[in-house]
This record gives C-alpha cells, structure tokens and sequence, in this order.
C-alpha cells in the first residue's frame, strides 16, 4: 500500500505537468497539444517500472550474452516526407503496400475548421481526463500494433511515440477543438490519398484504428461516461464527409462491462477479416457480421501480447509462469491452443512486444532491439539493434518490420510528428571503431541516448550495452562477472554497491581525469554533492543527478531545525502516545523505514568496522519493537497516509526521492510548516543523497581515457541543464541554479541555454490528497537548498545486509531475544559478511 501510494504520488506529479494551465488537479486529454501528451505519458510508464521495482527481476529480453555483431544489426533511418498532412500522426497501419494513419490537430481558440470533431472546455474534468487516459494507456501500451509483409494479408498499427518532454512549465488555460485526419499513401511515400475527417466528440477517443485486406477501415473508439465512471468501447464506421455510418457497443460481448480487473489489451483483424479482441485474460473472435466465432483463455489465465504469424496464425505470448515467457498459437477454426514455444527472454514488455511475421513466423522486440523467430527450429535471431541504429526507446516502440530488411516506424523533428523507414545497412559500408561496453543491470534510456550522440560523433569509437537484465538475478551475473574479470569499461552502480567496489580496486579513481580535463572539473559541482561523492577523498564515479531522502515532520512537533537523535524521538512519542512513528504500525514496516537509506551509517567496507551493536542501533530495535507483530490491513477503505498525518496521528513520512516541488507538498499534507528532520542519529544529519545513473570505469580497461570522454558528457551544463535529461535535480551548481530558478519564476523567460521557460504550473497526488503547484516562494526554495546545502552523506540499501538486519530483529520483534542479544548477533553476521565481501 505505501509502495502504491508513492508510486502514484510520483505519476500523478507527471500527470500534472502534461497538463499545462489547469486550474484543477486532473489530465485533460482534450486540453493538451497530443505529441506532449504521448511522451509524458509514455515517460511516465518507463519511470513507474523503475520506480516500483528498482531494478528489472525479470527483463524482455533473454539471456543472450554472447558476442553480437551489431554491423548485422544496424539500420538507417529515413523520411518518408509527404506534404499536405494535417495535425500530428498517432498511429498507422500498414495493409498490403500501403500505409494507413490518423492524425490530430489541435486549434485553439474557437478552432474554426470546416469539419468539428471535439470541442473543449475549461471545465473541471479531472476525474473523466483521468481515467480515460489510464484506460488509453493500459489497453494498448503504446498503441499495440500489426504490421505486414508487402503484399500479404497481414494488418499492423503502431503507435507514434514523442522525445522526451519538455520542462514542466505551465501554459495558458484555454479553449479549442481537436480534428481528426485519415490518410493513406504507398510505404514508399507517394500516392498520398485524404480518406476524410472522422467526426469524434468530446468525450471519445480513437483506441485502435482497423484495416481490412480491402483496405477498408473501422475505428475502436474508447468512451468515459464521467457520472457513472463507466468506460465503454464502440466499433465505428465513417464516410468520406466524417459522418458516422455505423456503430456497436461491443463492451459487454468483451466482458469488459462488469470486471473492473478486465481491460482491454489489443484489438486486430486477421486475414480472414475477422475482428479478434484481446483482454488480459481472453481472446473473442468475431466474424465479418460481428457474430462471436470463439473466446479462448489460455491455461495460465493471463495474456500479454498477441501477432499473427506470417502464415495467419494467432500467437499468443504469456509470461506469468516460473520458467520466463512463452508464445502459444491459437487455432481460430479448430477453438483450441496449439504448441507452445518457450522464448529465450524472461516476459514481454508491452502488448506490442510480439509483431506480426513477414520474413520470420513472428517478431519480438525488448528494450534492445527487434527479432525474427522460425518456429520450425525454435530459435530468435536478432535483426535490429536499436543503439547501432540510433534509435532511443522513444522511438523504438513504433518500429515494426514490413518487409525484408525494412522497418517503418514514427519519430518527432522540430515538434512534428513524421513517418519513418529503417533500411538495413551494408555491414561491408560501416567503418570499424573500437568499443565501449558499458555494463548495467538496467540500462537506462537517457544513457542510451547519450550513447547515441556520442557514437555520432567519434569516428573511433562505439559505446555499446552489456544489459544484464535479461538475467533472472542480474545483480549476481553482473557480480560474477565482474569477480571472473568479464568486466565492462564502463560499471553502471545503480543498486550496486560502490563502496564496496571501490574497496576492491574495481572501479577506476577518477580524480586524475577530473584534474586534467579542460571541460569539466569537480568545481563544477555543488560542493555538498561534490563531497558525497567522494571515498576517501577520491572520486570513483560520476553522476549527472541526484535525488534527497530524509524524514518530513510538522515544525511545530519535531522543532524547526533539521537533524535530531533517537533521544529526540523518543521523547517526542513518549509524550505523545497515540502518535505513531510512521503510517505503518508493523515493527518491520518501522524497521525498514529507519534502515533503508541509512545502513552505511554502520558499515565501514574500507576498514570492515560495523556498529550495529552501538546504542543508535538499539534504538531503532527498541523504537520499532512499539509497534505491531500483526501485518497492517491495507483496503481502500483504511485511512490514507495523509490524512492520517493531516490529523496528527503519524509523526513522520519518509520523503522518498525529494524533489523541490515537495516542499509544497508536504505543507499541505502537514498542515502548515515543515522541517526537513532527517533520519535521527548522534550526530543530527540523518538526510541522505542518492544518485542517478551513477558511471565507472573499470580499473583494467584498455579503453579508460575513452570512457571518460563519454563519462564527462553527463558533467556538461549543456546536458544538464537540458530537464529533458534529468528527473532528479543537476549535480552541477550551475544547472541546480538554473533549476531552482525555473521552480521559482512567476514569469516567462528564456534561460542561458536558450531554453524558453515558463512559470511552475503543476500538482501532485498521494492516495486523497491532490496538491496544485506553482511557482515556489523564496521561502520554499530556501529550504529545499538549505537541506542540499547541508546533506553531505550517501545513503545505500545493501539488500544482504538489510536481509540480516530483518532476519534477526525478528527474534527480538516476538520476544525471543533480549535486545542486547539481538544487536550482537547483527553485529557479528554483518561483520562477517562485510569482511568476507570487501
């Protein structure tokens, strides 16, 4: 429940700032521009997987660490440049040799065109807006798409998908309409055919565009009725002039009108023009006159993407089960499963992680690139590389094949939306350069385009990707790895211990480079963060971010001044006994709370000195041993945690990833004055940084000086400067000042980068309660910089440390063990491990 609340909180603040100008807190889907739309949300699903989970457990792709060779794999991009489109492409569909597409445009103002298709209001529709867009986006991922082999019967539509977004700046609350246009032209670009104008209301939205082998068309059109909450899903049909011909509900034949837990996934014709429908847990099958031919449910109950094989097959990928993922076919005629072939891969990303065959029976893609799979020799071949192709994850989700050696897919260029082709590239044309292997458990998309601009740019070298996240446990493949010296250039420490890699004389010092490099220089960094930074006065790491983490409380109960000791604590819940420390009142719960930045506060890898039988520690044991045995009962009838801080009845919340804007946060959910307090410890500074994408170069690469030329691009004040880069706060002081100025600024201006920014307008929301940001106060900012300011330290999660904390607190929790017991034996099983680790 607190992991879900702040995962909300954390999207609902994306949400937010797609909508720029709101007076209230919810997504208007109608009151924004579509391609900003698109990428904020799409951002917001990559950074929701980060968040929940930290790392990848399972990954979309497999275990595939072998050598590739990437001049096999790589593509080159080029326009289909077609003039007299009107609005911005969403998706397309590829029938035959030509290409199907509907765009959007958005007129503001009265919106005079010759056609109407919604108009839009300033009305609060925050709570329609809202789920409309969670329903958009849950059914269809990114749009999941079909598409064909020239000339085949085969149908794909794929999803357009945008750059990053910009800064979170607010725009004018306004009025317009939003037109919808339907082309089709051949894939080679020419013979470009207007097919009109769907008239579409204001309270309806294209979900997947349908093509026949005729090239006939049928819209899936999604509808929220906002007084009943109820999302219903139409089949439509429209003339040249836009008028709809004919239309059905079909949300009931989908069993999509009562289970709340039942959506929509995919929706696609097969070559025999029947409509097949996915949910996530069955298939209908309906034929040409909308009569039910079949609903199939797969043995596992779950389905995660659906294609057609390039004989006309239905294959159906799932990935529930302990082995990884599978992909069933489906026989349509006959209603029932054919044979299942296991993938070499752990689960598919998205609905569109399967692709309908064209060369291949079938293609999947994960977060690398594309494959083809033969099913007669049950075996993936990767096809397209995305980083050897210059393609970012923005991008990639478009993509699919549509013929031999090429792939079409949808990119942005000066704010515009343009179809694309990949042409397969002669591997005999690439010129060679020397590699850098950068090594990550989960390689982050901003890296990758980093990666991108940098191979661009150098005529010598090639950053490439070890992504160990198509491992099942990629933090023990990585760390085997590396102790068999099967080392990256470059260590992506993410999740991973630096400390301890640095003890071990894995990671390079980087001070010297730092020392030596005209461009960037440790100066250039916020002295706290600098500091942080920094084991035993050296530099093993860069990072172009950094996030806070300490313990938020109400001034007027834990005082103005940060920092506190667990005397103070204490005090505080002895005299007020019906305060609890924290929102759950499960000993675990509290315990995990306490350690779960602040660990390294008791280890020392450098000397392997551990403190856990310090009276600090006791502490905490005794503190959390207050609490319950029982495990807390979340429902969504339980009291949030802010309103429960609202009333006074929870002392503290963990801040998690602080951001500035979280200041105004949690002044409305603490009622008044906060005071950023801080884990409590004897010396009073219990607040922590964390870091973004945290690089190093391994000590034994032969490519050092290289990898830092890519290193030191994340160190640019152009780089970080540029928000579409970063979701935490700069470590550079230039850029933080930049940043703070952008959260303060009560007026529109153009920033020293040439970037144009405009005031803060915003808003978060955690389980009830919904805050609207805007520019901060002096005041508000103060604080925030103070806590930088004065945080100086690195908090760090060891999971086999935290394992044995819990493990043996336990024993003390149920009344086993004496305290003094229970922190001893801590104490001697984290030494030991800490020794036998360093």
């Amino acid at each position: 429940m607190v992991l879900r609340s702040r995962f909300w909180k954390y999207v609902y603040g994306i949400l937010h700032v797609v909508k720029r100008g709101s007076k209230t807190g919810g997504l208007d889907m109608r009151k924004m521009k579509w391609k900003r739309a698109a990428a904020l949300l799409m951002a917001s699903v990559m950074m929701m997987s980060m968040v929940a989970c930290g790392k990848k457990d399972k990954d979309s792709s497999g275990s595939k660490q072998k050598k590739e060779n990437k001049k096999e794999m790589t593509y080159e991009e080029s326009d289909l440049s077609v003039d007299g489109i009107e609005g911005d492409i969403v998706s397309y569909v590829v029938e035959g040799d030509r290409v199907y597409f509907y765009t959007t445009k958005w007129v503001e103002g009265d919106g005079s065109e010759d056609t109407t298709n919604e108009e839009v209001n300033t009305e609060d529709t925050s709570d329609e807006d809202a789920t409309e867009a969670d329903s958009k986006d849950t059914s269809k991922e990114a749009d999941t798409e079909e598409l064909s082999e020239e000339n085949s019967e085969d149908t794909t539509e794929a999803d357009s998908t945008e750059e990053d977004s910009e800064d979170g700046s607010a725009e004018e609350e306004y009025t317009g309409k939003s037109y919808y246009y339907v082309y089709s032209m051949k894939t080679d670009g020419t013979d470009l055919q207007d097919l009109g104008q769907p008239e579409i209301d204001q309270n309806t939205y294209i979900n997947y565009m349908l093509v026949k082998s005729d090239g006939g068309m049928e819209f899936l059109l999604g509808t929220y009725d906002e007084n009943s909450g109820k999302q219903s899903y139409i089949m439509a049909s429209f003339d040249e002039s836009g008028k709809e011909t004919d239309s059905k509900d079909i949300t009931k034949d989908l069993g999509l009108d009562a289970n709340e837990d039942n959506y929509l996934n995919k929706a696609l014709i097969d070559n025999e023009d029947r409509y097949v429908f996915v949910t996530n847990s069955a298939i209908t099958v309906f034929d040409k006159d909308f009569k039910k031919v079949c609903e199939m449910k797969p043995d596992s109950g779950y389905i995660d993407a659906v294609a057609k094989t390039k004989d006309g097959q239905i294959v159906v990928g799932d990935s529930s089960g302990e082995d990884g993922a599978k992909v069933q076919v489906l026989d349509v005629d006959a209603q029932k499963w054919g044979e299942s072939y296991k993938m070499d891969f752990q689960y598919f990303s998205s609905s569109d992680a399967l692709m309908n065959g064209i060369e291949y029976d079938f293609y999947y893609k994960d977060d690398s690139g594309i494959y083809g799979y033969d099913i007669a020799s049950k075996k993936g071949t990767k096809l397209m590389d995305f980083v050897a192709s210059n393609v970012s994850s923005d991008n990639s989700y478009s993509i699919f094949p549509i013929a031999k050696d090429t792939m079409m897919g949808t990119t942005w260029d000066d704010e515009n939306s343009k179809l694309v082709l990949y042409k397969k590239v002669d591997p005999s044309t690439i010129t060679d350069k020397e590699t850098i292997t950068v090594g990550a458990m989960y390689v982050d998309d901003n890296i990758k385009k980093a990666a991108i601009a940098f191979n661009k740019k150098s005529n010598k070298y090639q950053v490439e990707f070890k992504d160990y996240s198509n491992e099942e446990d990629p933090q023990t493949k990585m760390n085997a790895d590396i102790i068999a010296g099967n080392v990256p250039d470059i260590i992506c420490l993410s999740s991973l211990s630096v400390d301890q890699y640095a003890e071990k004389g894995i990671l390079e010092d980087l001070t010297p480079y730092f020392e030596k490099d005209s461009d960037v220089s440790t100066d250039d960094l916020i002295p706290s963060v600098a500091k942080a930074m920094q084991i035993d006065g050296k530099y093993y790491y860069i990072a172009p971010g950094f996030y806070v983490h300490t313990l938020v409380g109400a001034a007027k109960t834990v005082g103005t001044e940060p920092g506190w000791t667990m005397d103070d604590l204490k005090k505080i819940l002895d005299e007020n006994k019906d305060v609890r420390p924290f929102y759950s009142e499960n000993k675990n719960d509290n315990l995990y709370s306490f350690i779960t930045m602040n660990i390294s506060d008791y280890v020392d890898w450098s000397t392997g000195e551990c403190s856990f039988d310090g009276q600090d520690f006791k502490d905490i044991l005794e503190i959390c041993n207050r609490g319950s045995n029982e495990e807390t009962e979340y429902s969504e009838d339980s009291p949030s945690e802010p309103s429960l801080v609202k009333e006074g009845k929870v002392l503290l919340t963990n801040g998690g990833s602080l951001d500035m804007e979280s200041v105004e946060l949690y002044e409305a959910m603490f009622n008044g004055d906060i005071t950023f307090i801080g884990y409590p410890n004897k010396d009073k500074d219990g607040s922590y940084f964390s870091f973004d994408n945290q690089l190093g170069i391994y000590s034994k690469s032969k490519v050092k000086d290289a990898a830092w030329e890519f290193l030191k691009t994340f160190l640019t004040k152009e780089y970080q400067g540029d928000r579409n880069n970063l979701y935490s706060n700069p470590t550079r002081q230039d850029a933080f000042d930049m940043l703070v100025k952008s959260k303060t600024a009560t007026e529109k201006y153009t920033d020293e980068l040439g970037n144009e920014v405009e005031p803060l307008q915003s808003g978060w929301g955690w389980d009830d309660l919904n805050v609207e940001i805007g520019p901060l106060t002096e005041k508000q900012a103060q604080m925030y910089i103070d806590l930088v300011n004065n945080t100086d330290k690195t908090g760090e999660y060891n999971d086999e440390i935290g394992q044995i904390i819990t493990e043996e607190a336990k024993a003390y929790f149920s009344g086993q063990k004496s305290l003094d017991e229970t922190a001893d034996v801590i104490q001697n099983r984290v030494k030991t491990y800490v020794n036998e680790n360093r």
